[in-house]
């Protein structure tokens, strides 16, 4: 059986680094949604949710990570993930309605964190 507790703190941690590093958005608090589902267990809907999520609302912060990726449009794929390495890890950290993490590793397990 999976220890979902360790799983979902390793996942929060790495969420808030992503989102410190990408969005230049200090997450101390505990997220507001913590979701971790196989990509193979979601339905057509949630996966294309999951894979497209909505554009960001806002503009990130000037000198923040994001900022220089959305000016430079480097390291990102058109869908606005973040591929760290093909096939093993990828992210997209967005603001939408508050902070909007998502995790997909080796195409399998999908996280999605949010703090409002």
């Amino acid at each position: 059986m999976p220890e979902w507790d360790r799983a979902r703190n390793v996942l929060i941690k790495l969420a808030k680094g992503h989102a410190l590093y990408e969005l230049h958005e200090l997450c101390a608090e505990e997220p507001d949604h913590v979701g971790v589902l196989p990509l193979t267990l979601m339905s057509d809907t949630q996966r294309d949710e999951f894979e497209n999520p909505d554009a960001s609302c806002a503009w990130p912060e000037v000198g923040s990570r994001a900022m220089q990726r959305l000016v430079e449009g480097t390291d990102m794929s058109p869908s606005g993930w973040i591929v760290v390495q093909e096939g093993r890890y990828r992210y997209n950290a967005s603001l939408v309605e508050g902070r909007d993490i998502r995790i997909v590793i080796n195409e399998y397990l999908a996280a999605h964190i949010c703090w409002d």
